[in-house]
């Protein structure tokens, strides 16, 4: 969901959002707002149907000024210290690699199947700690699996990454000791230092994805 946040709000220390039927936090609950790529965490409150207060700090943490837009999400089993999250991006900066990014998302998302026929998607662009998950899929077992984008990353940098996020996922998303949290790299071309590198690293794997094919 997007919004854009107005002076009236910063002064007041207050978001006021439309919230669909379905979302679950229920009025005076306490929640964590966590910012993608942010570094701290930060309570707030939802007082009434429409309005999320306890935002002061959060929008000096964050520099937010009149105008800036966020894009605002939750996931059921989204929870810091047994307290639900609602994590925000900022939208304001977004530049052309971003915009070649979504495109390559919209169409791996759209062939996912072809990809892994076990494969449904849980969620996308998921703020992750200090950084962001393109895809995150759930297998035919419901293990989770971490889908990064191989475009201009080095070998040694997007394996470092996804198993970066791996770790967070296993930290804070999986409940169940039994399930496995899996990676996988999607690359457009073959690449051998990469082969190299995850051949040593458990439930990680390489699939080659010919993206003009499917253009």
């Amino acid at each position: 969901m997007v919004k854009k946040i107005n002076q009236t709000e910063i002064n007041s220390g207050y978001l006021n959002i439309k919230f669909p039927e379905s979302f679950p936090f229920q009025k005076d609950e306490q929640f964590w707002i966590v910012t993608c790529n942010g570094k701290e965490k930060f309570l707030a409150t939802r007082r009434t149907n429409t309005q999320i207060t306890g935002l002061s700090k959060w929008f000096r943490a964050n520099q937010v000024s009149d105008g800036t837009e966020i894009e605002w999400s939750y996931y059921d089993s989204d929870f810091i210290n047994k307290k639900r999250v609602l994590r925000i991006e900022f939208l304001n900066n977004e530049n052309n690699s971003d915009k070649l990014n979504v495109e390559l998302e919209d169409l791996i998302i759209a062939n996912l199947k072809l990809i892994d026929t076990d494969l449904t998607l849980y969620a996308r662009q998921y703020c992750a700690g200090d950084g962001r998950i393109s895809l995150l899929c759930l297998d035919k077992d419901k293990n989770f699996v971490v889908i990064k984008l191989k475009n201009k990353k080095t070998s040694d940098a997007i394996v470092g990454q996804i198993a970066r996020h791996m770790g967070w996922v296993k930290e804070n998303l999986v409940k169940d000791s039994n399930k496995k949290v899996k990676g996988l790299i999607l690359a457009p071309e073959t690449d051998y230092k990469l082969e190299y590198a995850v051949s040593v690293i458990p439930d990680v794997q390489v699939k080659y994805f010919n993206l003009d094919y499917y253009k």
